[in-house]
């Protein structure tokens, strides 16, 4: 416990260090009003909130070593930069996802940004509006809501469209046991057959041609 010395509240920043020997935490922001509760890690200072009311899932395909979730708009809802790791892994309907609670307590309009904790690599901003859970599929690129309408020519439904797409079309037109893998994705043209159209298709898509 730490006392707060301040007469009047004011704007402070936070660093937690091993007594001046060679470590410490990135700032954290105070107003020094109040009483504060915090979790201090060797890299992250966040605050103890009180019980979400509502989470997000997130599918973590990037590959990265970590993923941290920073939230900004209405409020920064896990701090400052780079936010928090995730509190749990939960398996739901055969798939892993990474828990990240939604301590706000109004919903509002926030911009999650998932990243690898080394400032190296992030994804584009998300929008949510905070008033429920969501189920996210994260990449290295993209961020996609489980459940939305599916990107035409995003054939494996990770949330971007790209080279591996058009393997995985060629992959069907190939190998019979293949077909239906993908759901009707792969048919992307919506002809009917999957098959060297629906690869020029995606590959138009990539280019901006279609």
């Amino acid at each position: 416990m730490f006392p707060l010395y301040n007469e009047e509240p004011g704007s402070y920043n936070l660093i937690f260090n091993n007594w001046n020997n060679g470590k410490q935490t990135p700032d954290f922001n105070i107003a020094g009003d109040r009483d504060y509760y915090l979790i201090v890690t060797d890299s992250i200072v966040t605050e103890r909130k009180p019980e979400p009311k509502h989470y997000i899932y997130a599918e973590d395909r990037t590959g990265w070593d970590a993923l941290s979730l920073y939230a900004w708009g209405s409020s920064e809802l896990y701090g400052a930069w780079p936010g928090i790791t995730c509190v749990e892994e939960r398996e739901i309907d055969g798939v892993t996802y990474k828990v990240f609670p939604l301590y706000n307590e109004e919903p509002g309009n926030y911009n999650l940004i998932f990243n690898d904790m080394k400032n190296e690599k992030q994804t584009p901003d998300f929008n949510i509006a905070g008033d429920r859970d969501y189920y996210l599929i994260v990449t290295e690129t993209s961020v996609t809501e489980r459940g939305g309408e599916p990107v035409k020519g995003d054939v494996n439904g990770d949330g971007s469209v790209d080279i591996v797409d058009v393997n995985c079309v060629i992959n069907v037109i190939l190998v019979s046991e293949s077909a239906g893998q993908y759901e009707g994705r792969d048919d992307v043209n919506k002809d009917g057959c999957v098959d060297i159209l629906d690869v020029n298709e995606v590959i138009n898509i990539i280019l901006g041609a279609a």
